[in-house]
């Protein structure tokens, strides 16, 4: 996080970019990290260290340098967490985001067991996208393709996958007058009763809420609210 405070030198090589901080001889520098948990934490009492991989370089002197890790002489005085992680809007943001990127090549081919809890969104090498997202339990097996339709209501073709796309820990559904429970794009929705539909509810509307934002009635033809009517989650 202080790395302005040295000068900083960033290099390509093979395509990799690394970043060099020069250290004069008889000189120590101090390094700031911030941390984040990469999982859900419970509120709790904890202890920290760290593990830092670093490759050094000596100029000057052939063939000094290599890998070097530093580790934390002990570990912290404890700590305590007041709420669960995370809590707040912008944390369950990242979280999510991170876990979406780290999730992206974890896929489940249709009909296949997922391996983490989540909401899943059917997604195919035709570029096809399901409408919404899908829960699942670790070690369920997902739906096939053929029980899903896309966003445009049509079947899917290629070789469509399950990619992880929210944690379970928030609702996709939110009625009129709670507070959003996710930021993204939301929909209005009416359970259909056509089965010659693509989907089962009429579609009403497309707009972005943010977490915690009071959900507003859901608008027909003519700005007219419709009567039992939800709110449903498209996506990030």
């Amino acid at each position: 996080m202080n790395k302005d405070d040295y000068p900083v030198e960033t290099i390509t090589t093979m395509g990799e970019s690394r970043t060099l901080v020069t250290i004069p001889a008889g000189e120590t520098v101090t390094y700031k990290f911030l941390s984040v948990p990469a999982e859900k934490i419970p509120k709790g009492d904890y202890e920290f260290g760290a593990l830092v991989y670093t490759s050094i370089y000596v100029s000057g002197v052939n063939g000094a340098g290599g890998t070097v890790n530093f580790v934390s002489d002990t570990r912290s005085t404890p700590f305590t967490f007041d709420t669960d992680f995370p809590s707040t809007p912008q944390e369950w943001k990242d979280y999510e985001e991170r876990q979406r990127a780290k999730l992206s090549e974890h896929v489940t081919p249709s009909g296949h067991a997922v391996a983490e809890d989540g909401y899943y969104r059917l997604i195919s090498d035709t570029g096809q996208r399901s409408r919404w997202v899908y829960e699942f339990k670790k070690g369920a097996p997902s739906y096939k393709k053929e029980l899903i339709y896309d966003s445009k209501g049509e079947a899917f073709l290629g070789r469509p996958v399950w990619q992880w796309e929210a944690d379970l820990a928030r609702k996709t559904l939110c009625s009129p007058g709670e507070p959003c429970p996710r930021e993204g794009r939301w929909v209005g929705i009416k359970f259909a009763h056509r089965s010659w539909t693509a989907d089962e509810y009429y579609l009403y509307g497309n707009r972005r809420f943010q977490a915690g934002e009071t959900m507003p009635p859901v608008l027909g033809d003519g700005d007219s609210e419709v009567p039992y009517a939800h709110w449903k989650w498209f996506g990030a």
